[in-house]
């Protein structure tokens, strides 16, 4: 079964900007808090966020599927 951020993260890797649009909207606050746990600064966490997304935005097609997509973006969140 594939999920919805499955779906965006196909349809990114396409170059489809409202499908970007749609998982910005959706995960810009759960990324952000989940960083600002880890840093406790607010600045730097925003710019972490900015800087997951463009990675997103470049490496969607690398999207294999071996974990949910969700999963895959937090996990870029942990490494950045």
């Amino acid at each position: 079964k594939i999920g919805e951020t499955e779906r965006l993260v196909a349809a990114i890797a396409g170059g489809d900007r409202v499908a970007f649009k749609a998982l910005y909207t959706a995960l810009e606050g759960p990324l952000y808090r989940f960083i600002r746990l880890k840093l406790n600064d607010p600045h730097r966490s925003a710019d972490i966020v900015h800087d997951v997304f463009l990675e997103i935005w470049r490496n969607a097609a690398g999207f294999r599927g071996q974990s949910n997509a969700r999963t895959w973006i937090f996990a870029i969140a942990w490494r950045k």
